[in-house]
């Protein structure tokens, strides 16, 4: 992945530079430009390998942009994500192929993932990724979580909405999908996850995992099987028992 070129079409200069400072260091090549324009002149300049393109943009529609990207035979299969704050915009989007939509506020971190995914697949050229789905609400929780999946050699993508998740499993079939439950249905639904991968065949193929505290083993034990359990007294035990958990899997280490 690293080398990758990444043009990002936003006239926001503090979300290009933020966008900027999570992918660079991490060895992409990032080029942005602010109106659309610049942005199909960058296009045929730098041939990058995948673009994040907001919908709202001076001069020329996002719109208009990438249907001028997919009716150049030379751009067309180039790899787009296209963000914007109105849920309805994806309409216009969904007959494009190899263009996916965000809507925003999102959390950075789920798009920089969804770069990463979307290059590291071209790069592997369907090389067997082991990848996991990972959806929280304690944050060090979860990132202890993502730490221990990280040492066993698994890409990590993050999730902030059950939608999110159940789009990322249903889309990239990854081996685990990780879920903290959480009683207040309302912060985290995990029957509406449940609910969305049922729906989806491929997704029996993906391990389970659910962390609760041991205040919430009981509803947890309702809707889940016993095998797919972890209940936790603190972070410590969690990790101790996500390794166990790992371990029986076949994932001992990062190979």
């Amino acid at each position: 992945m690293p080398g990758k070129k990444i043009l990002v079409v936003d006239d926001e200069p503090a979300f290009v530079s933020l966008f900027k400072s999570r992918l660079e260091p991490a060895g992409f090549d990032v080029c942005s430009a602010s109106d659309g324009e610049e942005a199909l002149a960058k296009v045929n300049q730098e041939k990058p390998d995948l673009i994040v393109l907001d919908v709202v943009i001076p001069k020329m529609s996002g719109y208009e942009v990438m249907k001028k990207i997919r009716d150049n035979s030379a751009t067309r299969r180039i790899p787009s994500i296209v963000i914007s704050g109105k849920a309805g915009m994806k309409d216009f989007f969904d007959g494009m192929s190899g263009v996916e939509f965000m809507q925003k506020p999102f959390d950075l971190k789920l798009l920089v993932d969804r770069v990463e995914e979307i290059l590291g697949a071209a790069a592997e050229k369907g090389q067997d990724t082991k990848r996991a789905v990972l959806i929280g609400v304690e944050d060090f929780l979860t990132n202890k979580v993502r730490a221990l999946l990280h040492s066993r050699g698994f890409q990590v993508l993050s999730a902030t909405t059950e939608s999110d998740a159940v789009r990322l499993v249903k889309s990239l079939c990854p081996r685990l999908f990780c879920v903290q439950f959480w009683e207040d249905e309302s912060i985290l639904n995990s029957r509406k996850l449940l609910e969305g991968l049922c729906s989806n065949s491929s997704a029996s193929k993906t391990g389970m995992c659910v962390y609760c505290s041991e205040a919430s083993s009981i509803p947890a034990m309702q809707l889940f099987q016993h095998s797919q359990l972890l209940v936790y007294k603190d972070s410590e035990d969690l990790v101790s028992k996500m390794a166990s958990f790992l371990r029986k899997q076949g994932y001992a280490s990062a190979t």
